[in-house]
Parts: structure tokens; C-alpha cells; sequence
């Protein structure tokens, strides 16, 4: 899997998921709406898309490991497993 980003804005960050040349996963994060270091009532997270067409212009984003993601992601993606 291949994880990628682009900041959008100083807050927001879109989070990019490439499972393979075909499946794709994008989650737009913002670090506003992420309680975890505050208190334990979790995350809500904006949008969410899956392309099944890989639709992402890779020059536009920066490549990033998996220690890279808000940990509130990893644990929405490790709940859905």
C-alpha cells in the first residue's frame, strides 16, 4: 500500500490510501475535529472517497509512511478491518 498527502489548507490534510493501481481511498482529515488529545470522544471525519479507477494526480501529493497518518485515521481504518 502506497500513502500519500496533500495539504489543504492549515488545518485541513487529505489522506490518500493506494491499495493497488485500481483501488483507492481518500479521507479528507481535520485536525480540528480530532478529540483524541483533548479527551477520548474520538474523531469525525469530513469525507471520504474510494475510486476504483485510480484517480489521483500523484505530482500533487507527497508520499508519506503509515507513522506519517493521525493515529484517530489508523484507528478508524483498523475498526472497519
Amino acid at each position: 500500500m502506497k500513502i500519500h498527502k496533500k495539504q489543504h489548507s492549515d488545518r485541513i490534510t487529505y489522506y490518500y490510501f493506494t491499495k493497488n493501481k485500481n483501488e483507492c481511498l481518500m479521507i479528507e482529515y481535520d485536525r480540528r475535529m480530532d478529540f483524541g488529545d483533548q479527551s477520548t470522544s474520538g474523531v469525525s471525519i469530513s469525507s471520504l472517497e474510494m475510486h476504483y479507477q485510480n484517480a489521483w494526480k500523484k505530482e500533487n501529493l507527497t508520499e508519506i509512511t503509515l507513522s506519517d497518518v493521525p493515529k484517530s485515521i489508523i484507528d478508524i481504518l483498523s475498526y472497519l478491518k
